[in-house]
């Protein structure tokens, strides 16, 4: 079987917009706000991290807001080449109800740009829906 896919995400990705949209029907918005940060880095033997948050955290911030404003979990990852998913398996993450949850994304590449999709609904900002995560690649492979 051809592998594609998995050859395209290995390196260095850094995060561009995070678009959330609620299953309750209200409005989509930014996932972590309007200029999200993060870095998504995929290695050849099949090894993955991701961290992303809001750029406008601050050391005043709460506790809880930056928890809140902030995400990042390791594992490794498989692709289904047939079904253009990438499963991340959680070992570790700031949400310990994340760990040993395989999280799959619908994987494509427009324009240079990998768009991950969620393929089950996650909760942001205490709302339940599905996020589209648009990554640019950040350096070599």
């Amino acid at each position: 079987m051809s592998h594609i896919l998995r050859s395209k995400l290995i390196g260095v990705w850094k995060l561009m917009s995070f678009n959330f949209v609620p299953s309750d029907g209200s409005p989509s918005y930014p996932g972590l706000g309007p200029k999200p940060i993060g870095m998504l880095i995929y290695t050849g033997t099949g090894y993955m991290a991701a961290q992303l948050g809001s750029s406008d955290r601050t050391v005043q911030d709460p506790c809880q807001s930056l928890v809140d404003s902030y995400l990042a979990y390791a594992g490794t990852f498989e692709v289904n080449e047939a079904a253009q998913c990438v499963t991340h398996f959680v070992d570790m993450s700031l949400y310990p109800d994340w760990v040993d949850v395989p999280q799959p994304r619908l994987a494509r590449f427009t324009e240079g740009a990998l768009e991950l999709i969620t393929r089950d609904p996650v909760v942001v900002g205490g709302k339940l829906g599905m996020g589209t995560l648009l990554w640019n690649r950040a350096g070599p492979t």
